[in-house]
């Protein structure tokens, strides 16, 4: 993790690589899509399927070396 939290300061300087390493965001597009960007790249949709039941289909993407 290290070697590569460096190789990313390297690419982009350390403000910008602080911010992609340490941050988590969700991107919520109405009105059933959110994007979650935190270890991995989420993409989830909500469809409701009664008063106390909700059907979330999720995609985790990530880079391909990853195990």
């Amino acid at each position: 993790m290290e070697e590569i939290r460096r190789e990313l300061i390297a690419r982009v300087g350390p403000e910008r690589a602080q911010r992609i390493a340490d941050t988590n965001r969700n991107l919520v597009i109405f009105p059933n899509l959110v994007i979650n960007d935190g270890s991995s790249v989420t993409v989830r949709t909500f469809y409701p399927e009664g008063p106390h039941k909700m059907h979330v289909t999720a995609w985790a993407l990530g880079p391909v070396e990853e195990s």
